[in-house]
């Protein structure tokens, strides 16, 4: 945590010294929550590869070295207790990232959602690579604990359900072939504008053609 607030404080004071004016950073790292549901417990050296994986892919989409995002780097883990009940949460490694290098760059990516949807998918692969688990599986889990009292919704409503959205698609697809045949008849109606337009200057031509021969 010391290598965070000192990076940070690297910068402002750089920034202050340049004189390029701009607010100074507001906060030095951001931080990330691995969540897994109860009954699922990787042990140390497992969460250790999950990090490492992790935060070598936030690396790359941050454009730096995972060496340069390391030293500012922090991970908690938290095993909470595996009692059996649905209700509370399971083990989680919070990350912290501090959003300046030792060297002095901003990781400007770091607040960005393609930098929380890498953290995301990494984490799913990582969890599957190292332990096992299928991220579909757990997930599940996660949303029964996490509404405990939910029942499932009946057979006839999930039919209903999938029924009335594939009617909305059909109506969408015929919107939108009726707007296009609309448009192509709008199309015709100049075209036989024009023809009929034409039409007319040729017996207006045939018209001065007779009265100038006679």
């Amino acid at each position: 945590m010391s290598n965070i607030s000192y990076a940070g404080e690297s910068y402002a004071a750089k920034q202050a010294a340049n004189g390029k004016g701009g607010r100074p950073p507001s906060s030095y790292a951001v931080e990330f929550t691995l969540n897994l549901p109860k009954g699922y417990r990787p042990d140390d050296k497992q969460w250790r590869q999950i990090v490492e994986h992790c935060l070598r892919e936030t690396a790359k989409v941050c454009g730096v070295e995972p060496n340069q995002i390391a030293p500012t780097s922090r991970a908690i883990l938290h095993q909470q207790k595996q009692d059996g009940s649905k209700q509370g949460t399971g083990d989680h490694c919070h990350i912290v990232i501090g959003k300046f290098t030792q060297d002095g760059e901003y990781l400007r990516n770091l607040q960005r959602k393609t930098v929380t949807a890498k953290m995301k998918q990494s984490f799913n692969a990582a969890v599957k690579h190292y332990c096992g688990y299928d991220w579909t599986e757990y997930a599940k889990t996660l949303q029964e604990q996490k509404y405990p009292n939910k029942r499932p919704a009946p057979t006839w409503k999930v039919r209903a359900a999938k029924e009335r959205d594939e009617i909305e698609i059909q109506q969408a697809a015929l919107d939108e072939r009726a707007r296009s045949l609309v448009g192509k008849a709008r199309e015709l109606e100049v075209l036989e504008s024009g023809i009929e337009d034409k039409l007319n200057e040729v017996r207006q031509i045939e018209r001065l053609k007779s009265n100038f021969s006679n």
